[in-house]
């Protein structure tokens, strides 16, 4: 499960900003929006995070943010030099020196707590550490820093870190995570983390819309089964599914049939843009549902009207549907989500520029929002920020300049 994630120094981030899962001691929703831990530290993490925030403020880079350093575990090892230096992409409205960008991600995986940093510029891994707390003691499995001039110190290795060490430690060159290369040596302790990243662990944006993958996927008869009954307790009425074809070239078509007409199969391309995005975010929510594994949705409820986009949050937080570890980050411009009757109050945040315009990230709770608050009309007044400041009328915006 994720705890927690940190960014710092990436695209529109300057300081590092966290966002996180840990539950408050409020008790609302708690039977069906918390996930209990058995870890006394933080004894329920929430199941939801949702990200509010005026056009511009960042949200779409934490989901950048966070498949960039998906990315970057999974393949630092195999990245050309361009690819790597493409990956570095820092906060540039200053004049000072670029600086190393920081990604951190803390993880519970099978009750074990995982904190993992590291920080890269263009050039090279300048830092990556690993602490891993086993009941409330903290032990650094691993740690490298390299300094200005270049030049890489390690830390000792914990005698937790059995095997071959200095093998593992030559693949990680100046360009590749150690977790990386030691991870794809087979590294037993680093099998999990590796295993949440490749697995656990899906981001898609307001763009997303691989037909190939969604032809792969249907060609699952129970997954076409339950689209089919989703479809129809939402409304959407189409009658089959079917797959013409393999991949990469395979279609995807929708049976319309009406009575005292002939049945019609449409191209999936055809379909309105709403049936389009609730097919390709199924997938991914039904897989996190199914597995307990994390789905990060940018622009959440894109095409889709107020009470689908509620019916898909129903899905995750229902314990009769979602009975495993489940959770989902996503974000939206539309108030009718910043509802306390859909959400906790430790669900909802907040992004937002400061006077640097750098991206801002922040708890509601910080706001101290009363507990059957109407924060969503309180939201749109200003009493939370992170919200457009409009303040001229739209005719002296549009009216021509006299002659």
């Amino acid at each position: 499960m994720l705890v927690g994630f940190s960014v710092g120094n990436f695209r529109s981030f300057r300081d590092p900003q966290y966002c996180g899962f840990v539950a408050s001691f409020d008790d609302a929703h708690e039977d069906t929006h918390c996930i209990s831990t058995d870890v006394k530290a933080m004894p329920r993490l929430t199941r939801t995070v949702a990200i509010f925030g005026a056009n511009a403020s960042g949200k779409s880079n934490l989901f950048i943010a966070l498949k960039t350093m998906r990315d970057l575990v999974l393949h630092s090892t195999s990245l050309t030099d361009e690819q790597f230096s493409a990956a570095y992409t820092p906060f540039r409205l200053n004049d000072s020196e670029p600086q190393p960008t920081l990604f951190g991600i803390d993880l519970l995986l099978r009750g074990v707590r995982y904190h993992y940093t590291f920080a890269y510029d263009d050039k090279s891994i300048v830092a990556e550490s690993l602490h891993v707390h086993h009941s409330r003691k903290s032990q650094r499995w691993f740690g490298r820093q390299r300094d200005e001039a270049g030049v890489e110190s390690w830390c000792a290795f914990s005698p937790s870190m059995n095997g071959p060490r200095e093998l593992w430690r030559k693949g990680a060159h100046s360009k590749a995570l150690f977790l990386t290369a030691a991870g794809r040596q087979k590294a037993p302790q680093l099998q999990d983390i590796l295993h949440w990243f490749e697995h656990g662990l899906a981001v898609l944006s307001g763009d997303d819309g691989d037909t190939s993958a969604l032809a792969t996927r249907l060609g699952n008869p129970t997954l076409k089964t339950r689209l089919l009954s989703i479809f129809h307790a939402v409304d959407i009425q189409i009658d089959d599914v079917r797959v013409s074809g393999s991949a990469p070239g395979a279609t995807v078509e929708f049976l319309h049939r009406y009575p005292g007409a002939v049945p019609v199969w449409l191209d999936f391309s055809h379909e309105a843009a709403g049936i389009q995005r609730l097919v390709h975010l199924l997938g991914p929510l039904l897989d996190a549902i199914d597995k307990g594994t994390f789905v990060a949705i940018d622009e959440f409820n894109k095409s889709l009207h107020p009470l689908i986009a509620r019916f898909l949050l129903r899905m995750v937080h229902d314990p009769r549907v979602s009975r495993g570890t489940a959770q989902l980050m996503v974000s939206s411009h539309t108030t009718w989500l910043m509802d306390l009757d859909i959400l906790r109050r430790d669900e909802i945040w907040l992004m937002e520029l400061n006077e640097q315009r750098a991206s801002r990230l922040s708890s509601l709770l910080q706001q101290s929002p009363r507990k059957h608050e109407k924060v969503a009309k309180n939201y749109l007044r200003g009493s939370f920020g992170a919200i457009p400041l409009i303040s001229l009328e739209p005719w002296l915006v549009i009216r021509p300049e006299p002659d």
